[in-house]
C-alpha cells in the first residue's frame, strides 16, 4: 500500500479521535480577538466565556452536515449536563449567509446554544494555531475557567457527543479541577 493510499485509510480515523494538545502561548490570543452576535453586535470571545463552567466553543457551518450534527450533539451534551458546562457555537461562514438565515436554522432545528459569528474565519485560525486542528470543521475547544485552551476534537463522528461529555465533564481529563 502505498503511503498516499494508507494516509486516506487513517484520516477518517484520525478525524474522530479526541485530540489532547498543550498550548503554549499563542501568538494570537483567540480569546481577544472579536466576533459578531445575531443582532449584529461586535463582541469580544473573551466576555462570552464562563468563569464558573468550562466552555465548550464549536467552529461549524450552516452549510456543512458534520457541522450540523456537531452542533446538535454539543446542544443536548449541555442540556444534559445541567449548569456544569457551558457552549458557544461559533458560525464560519461559507455562502454569506446572515444571521436570518442562521436564526431560521437553528429555530428549525430546535438549537438553544447561544451562536456567534466569525466572518473571516480570524478567531478559529488563532484558536487551531494555539491548540491544533487546522482547517476542518467541525472543530471542538474546551476553554477551562483558567482560561485554557485545549483541541477535544476536530470533525464528527458517532462518538462525538460522548468525546465532548467526557472530555469537559469528567475529573482529570477535562476541566483539571475537582
Amino acid at each position: 500500500m502505498t503511503p498516499r493510499r494508507r494516509g486516506r485509510r487513517l484520516a477518517p480515523l484520525a478525524l474522530g479521535l479526541l485530540l489532547t494538545t498543550g498550548a503554549s502561548e499563542p501568538a494570537v490570543d483567540p480569546t481577544e480577538l472579536s466576533l459578531w452576535d445575531l443582532e449584529g453586535e461586535q463582541v469580544v470571545l473573551a466576555d462570552r466565556l464562563s468563569a464558573e463552567t468550562p466552555t465548550v466553543v464549536l467552529f461549524w457551518s450552516l452549510y456543512q452536515p458534520d457541522s450540523r450534527r456537531a452542533l446538535h450533539a454539543l446542544d443536548e451534551v449541555v442540556s444534559a449536563a445541567e449548569g456544569r458546562l457551558s457552549a458557544l457555537a461559533v458560525e464560519i461562514p461559507e455562502y454569506r449567509e446572515g444571521p436570518d438565515a442562521i436564526r431560521a436554522f437553528l429555530e428549525r432545528a430546535g438549537v438553544a446554544l447561544p451562536v456567534l459569528v466569525d466572518p473571516d474565519g480570524a478567531v478559529r485560525a488563532a484558536a487551531a494555531a494555539s491548540a491544533g486542528g487546522g482547517d476542518v470543521l467541525p472543530l471542538t475547544f474546551l476553554y477551562r475557567a483558567d482560561a485554557s485552551l485545549t483541541l477535544i476534537a476536530g470533525g464528527w463522528n458517532e462518538g462525538y457527543a460522548a468525546h465532548v461529555r467526557r472530555y469537559a465533564l469528567e475529573p482529570r481529563t477535562g476541566t483539571g479541577e475537582r
